[in-house]
């Protein structure tokens, strides 16, 4: 898709949204150039005025000796005659003094000025709104296909690079489309004005200057590929510092405690030299246009005056013709600078959609059904399930149940696919064979929030967001009235520490929960997963990383809550294991055993071997 048709979509898809502002930028715009066409016009009339009437070449007055034809309103020619008469109509100056002419002229000047200083001054406003406006618009349509999209697209795609799309490149893209847009009916109506007075009055003054113009076009055109690529270098390392930071200062701790310090600061050193060197590149690129504009300025300039000096000694140009030709030809080259950078925007606006439209374009696999009325009545059946991450890494679970209020725990050495199973189970995976069905119907027939609201989540790292603790009880949740928090809290052994607090359920956590300790912090997850009420709750290794007594207070809050509850339960403690209903034992990316602790001892090598090693207790 070239840099243009990707304006033209954007322009398309936001167009119902912003149509109202985007026509209100246009209407101020355009009256702000219709005031700036008519003060070089005005000054004409002042030229008229002043000007000797007996001075056949200086004042442009038409007389049987002049070959000039007046053929056109738009012919400098004669204009400035032609405003003074349309200005008597209203004022009736045909007999005043030159003095009190000029004072009502240079009144009216100055009215006009100030008027299109404001229209101005309105059209750039309503464009810097509508700019927020549509970097919001942007931003929005790319978080919702965020949330949409798979668990396994957010795995694949560094944090960094995610959020640099969201805040940076969206904001860019805005920024491009907005300028374009203003700058083609801006500066592209008084181009178009302007180049009418300046064909009418002399064509062949006008192309002369014009293929200045056309050079200076062809230029940019060789500039812009050197351009776009160094601003898609500049987007990526900039993604990439974004990431590399995001990653040290949420592991600041490990930073300090293995001296990281000078390791990280070189690295993110190396990435701002790499960004500096990409986006140099572009800028002094983009900076030829300056020099480039300036000597086809003047050169320009000078072929206008010579060719409007050769023009009047032929008698095909008046004085006052030749001299706004100058005016208007000054005029328009601003204007006309200024319409050259669109090409700039565009592919600047191109440079940073690349990625954006990257992302956009990526289809989820994991789709919704249709069926909305989701319980769990029966069982959980995985049947004959495998998953697979890459070629060299294939799981294979085969057939199992999960009946309703049974306790199940899923073992097996790391890597072994523990997590992996509770990600399919959520459906935040689909198997790469076979099915899950709940209660004989397979979940990829309901809608996914309706089946995911089945379960209750307790990871490992409970994270919790910067908020208060009520607040990420609740989690977004509006529906769940404040009695139910404090009934969740008070079944994850929550209450009594929250109420200890100053601010007790308003306390705020702090980021990622830091002002909280590990125990405080999983009971809040616990707290968290129940406050639904869920049919099922899942455990990933809820208590691995606590101390001793806070794990026997999150235990103790887990086997509060167990009770009339079906549970899924990644452990590694034998004091938890033991008391399943059923225990799968995964081993060498499969399932290895299936059965309760005692079977599993006594017919089992691996988990008698994992038992030795890790589950045995003094």
């Amino acid at each position: 898709m070239t840099d243009f048709k990707i304006f033209i979509n954007l322009l398309k898809s936001n167009f119902k949204k912003l149509w109202k502002l985007f026509l209100l930028m246009i209407f101020c715009a355009l009256g702000a150039n219709f005031l700036t066409v008519l003060q070089p016009l005005i000054f004409a009339s002042m030229m008229e005025v002043v000007l000797p009437k007996d001075l056949n070449l200086l004042s442009g007055s038409k007389t049987e000796n002049n070959t000039i034809q007046d053929n056109s309103f738009f012919d400098l020619n004669f204009i400035g005659e032609k405003i003074l008469n349309f200005i008597n109509v209203y004022f009736n100056i045909e007999n005043s003094s030159i003095f009190s002419n000029l004072v009502l002229l240079s009144s009216l000047f100055l009215v006009v000025v100030v008027l299109a200083a404001i229209f101005t001054y309105a059209a750039n406003a309503i464009s810097k709104w509508s700019n927020a406006t549509l970097t919001i618009s942007i931003r929005k349509r790319l978080l919702n296909h965020y949330f949409n999209l798979d668990y396994s697209f957010f795995t694949k795609n560094k944090y960094g690079d995610i959020i640099s799309r969201v805040i940076t490149d969206s904001k860019s893209v805005a920024q491009g489309v907005v300028p374009v847009l203003q700058s083609l009916f801006h500066q592209g109506s008084l181009v178009l004005v302007y180049s009418i007075f300046l064909f009418k009055t002399n064509n062949l003054i006008f192309f002369a200057s014009f293929s200045i113009f056309i050079i200076q076009y062809i230029i940019m055109l060789f500039l812009k590929k050197p351009i776009k690529d160094s601003l898609i270098n500049v987007n990526n390392k900039t993604a990439e510092l974004l990431s590399i930071l995001g990653e040290v200062f949420s592991a600041i701790r490990i930073t300090k405690v293995f001296n990281m310090r000078s390791f990280q600061f070189n690295k993110l050193n190396y990435l701002q030299k790499e960004e500096r060197k990409f986006g140099f590149r572009a800028a002094i690129i983009d900076e030829l246009q300056t020099p480039i504009s300036s000597i086809l300025t003047s050169a320009s300039i000078v072929i206008i005056l010579f060719a409007i000096l050769h023009q009047i000694q032929q008698n095909n140009i008046t004085f006052q013709g030749g001299v706004m030709f100058v005016i208007i030809g000054r005029l328009i080259i601003n204007p006309v600078i200024r319409l050259s950078t669109i090409f700039t925007w565009i592919v600047s606006l191109g440079a940073s959609y690349y990625k954006i439209n990257l992302y956009q374009n990526v289809k989820k696999k994991i789709t919704d059904g249709k069926i909305s009325n989701c319980s769990f009545k029966k069982h959980l059946f995985l049947k004959k399930c495998s998953f697979e991450f890459n070629k060299s890494t294939k799981i294979k679970y085969g057939s199992f149940k999960i009946n309703k209020n049974e306790k199940i725990a899923i073992v097996g050495p790391s890597g072994s696919g523990k997590s992996t199973l509770i990600d399919l189970i959520l459906r935040l995976y689909d198997p790469l064979k076979g099915e899950i069905l709940i209660d004989g119907k397979n979940i990829k027939n309901f809608k996914l929030d309706k089946y995911r609201s089945l379960f209750g989540l307790i990871p490992q790292d409970p994270f919790l967001y910067n908020d208060t603790i009520y607040q990420n009880i609740v989690c977004g949740r509006k529906e769940i009235p404040k009695s139910k928090v404090i009934e969740a809290a008070k079944l994850a052994n929550a209450d009594k520490f929250i109420m200890s607090k100053k601010n007790k359920y308003n306390t705020l956590v702090g980021d990622r929960g830091i002002k909280l300790s590990g125990g405080e912090k999983q009971r809040i997850s616990i707290a968290r997963a129940l406050v639904s009420d869920p049919e099922i709750l899942v455990f990933d290794e809820a208590t691995s990383s606590l101390d001793s007594k806070s794990e026997k207070e999150v235990q103790d809050a887990i086997d509060q809550v167990l009770t009339n509850k079906t549970a899924i339960i990644i452990a590694h403690r034998f004091s938890t294991i033991k008391k399943a209903d059923k225990i799968i034992l995964l081993n060498d990316h499969k399932v290895a055993s299936i059965g309760n602790h005692k079977k599993l001892i006594k017919n089992s090598k691996i988990y008698r071997e994992l038992y030795n090693l890790q589950f045995l207790t003094k």
